[in-house]
């Protein structure tokens, strides 16, 4: 306007309406979380563009509504020198749709992980524990039928590893005074028997019965060469026996 008034030119400042029309499509893309939304409203209150999955009579409803009447989390921002409102909303339910989500999704985590764990203590336990009192039990059911052609071998160097050593020393104990015995019984009396300390039974036994077969043999040869020779009073040591060997010489 001049000094007097009078319109002498018009300086008009905007934006073209294509922006609008992007800022349109771009707003009925949006979702908050499952079901919320945004809306621009002009400054009649009315919805320009909303989220393209919420009909704009909810939206109406919901402009004029608090959160805690509706049930949905309302967020209102204001562009006074645009004319415009920006209305943002979505349903309570959502918020707790989404925490039993994540905590549905935490618990089956959580069970998958201690499924995974419990099958690694299972691996462990059946390797460091089972697998060795298993082997133990098969080692004891052979030696109960007097089988000891078998050697134990310890392959951990834990309290089951202790227990696998002294079982193969008792083993091998064993198995020593059965080869005597073996030699014994095919008349082999060239051989030493070891005693393993003074609670030895076995082995204690076992050098009784050497001795006593030794002293009869020694007997019976000095009975037959002095058989051989005449000497037919001459008889044999009974204080060296005992029991039948006694009876025998």
């Amino acid at each position: 306007n001049d000094l007097n008034g009078n319109t002498i030119g018009v300086w008009y400042v905007g934006y073209p309406i294509s922006t609008l029309t992007v800022l349109g499509k771009s707003i009925e893309s949006m979702r908050i979380l499952e079901n919320g939304f945004i809306s621009l409203l002009d400054n009649k209150n009315e919805v320009v563009f909303n989220s393209s999955h919420v009909q704009p009579e909810l939206i109406k409803q919901l402009r004029t509504s608090s959160s805690d009447e509706s049930g949905w989390v309302l967020r209102k921002v204001d562009f006074s020198k645009w004319g415009y409102t920006i209305l943002a909303g979505y349903p309570e339910d959502d918020v707790y749709s989404q925490v039993n989500s994540a905590t549905w999704m935490v618990v089956l985590f959580g069970l998958i992980l201690t499924a995974f764990l419990s099958g690694v203590c299972f691996i462990i336990f059946k390797r460091v524990i089972l697998t060795p009192i298993n082997r133990l039990k098969e080692y004891s059911g052979r030696l109960a039928i007097g089988d000891v052609s078998f050697v134990v071998e310890s392959k951990s160097k834990d309290e089951l590893g202790d227990l696998e050593n002294a079982f193969a020393t008792v083993v091998s104990s064993i198995n020593e005074h059965a080869l005597s015995a073996q030699k014994i019984a095919e008349g082999d009396l060239n051989l030493t028997i070891s005693q393993k300390s003074d609670k030895d039974i076995l082995g204690i036994s076992m050098q009784k019965v050497f001795n006593s077969l030794q002293n009869l043999i020694s007997e019976l040869k000095s009975l037959s060469n002095s058989a051989v020779a005449g000497e037919l009073s001459s008889r044999g040591n009974t204080q060296l026996f005992n029991g039948a060997y006694k009876e025998i010489v």
